[in-house]
């Protein structure tokens, strides 16, 4: 995948695939795997049917040379020129805190760093308006912090909603008519996630 047509990151999991849905110019691939330590069928599922949509041209991944920071401060995260990350408590993470359920892991296939967020919100930033975006999301606790969302603005607000899950991995994609230039991922209560 390329990294200013899409980005796939860390994972959201649950046991069912949602079928793609089209809201105005706004296609989404969701599915999600409850309570899992890894991308399950649910959410690996939902990424094939993205990538079959929009195919790999770009794939943004939070390994070296990037550097594991393993804090929690806010920061802007290098990557490519075209595209950034900026937001609060954010950093480049290697070490496991927890059980990846409820904080997350990297989902990059021989990988070992991901972004990783505890609460607030991480914004991507893209130099080149996109048309597309996907993601793996990890350690979602949804049923505990409440609704957990993807924002961005095509010359409208839009709003995708993260799989609300009791731990696991999800992915979530979309495409759309219209550009659009960023996306933020947010969180209404704090919570651990890595996108990676």
């Amino acid at each position: 995948m390329s990294i200013t047509r899409q980005v796939l990151l860390a994972a959201l999991v649950c046991c069912l695939m949602v079928a793609p849905s089209a809201f105005g110019g706004v296609i989404t691939y969701i599915g999600s795997d409850n309570g899992a330590s890894a991308p399950g069928t649910g959410s690996t599922a939902a990424a094939a049917a993205f990538d079959a949509a929009v195919g790999t041209e770009w794939l943004i991944t939070f390994e070296p040379p990037l550097v594991a920071t393993n804090s929690e401060t806010s920061q802007t995260i290098p990557l490519y020129p075209s595209v950034s990350v900026t937001g609060d408590s954010i950093d480049i993470a290697n070490i496991q805190l927890c059980d990846p359920g409820l904080c997350g892991n990297n989902t990059t296939p021989g990988g070992s760093q991901w972004l990783d967020m505890y609460g607030g919100s991480a914004t991507f930033n893209f130099t080149s308006p996109i048309n597309f975006f996907g993601a793996y999301l990890g350690g979602l606790q949804g049923s505990e912090v409440g609704q957990q969302t993807i924002t961005f603005n095509d010359g409208s607000a839009e709003t995708v909603n993260i799989p609300e899950i009791e731990g696991g991995f999800a992915f979530v994609g979309f495409t759309d008519t219209a550009s659009f230039s960023s996306v933020d991922r947010k969180s209404t209560r704090l919570n651990s996630s890595h996108l990676g």
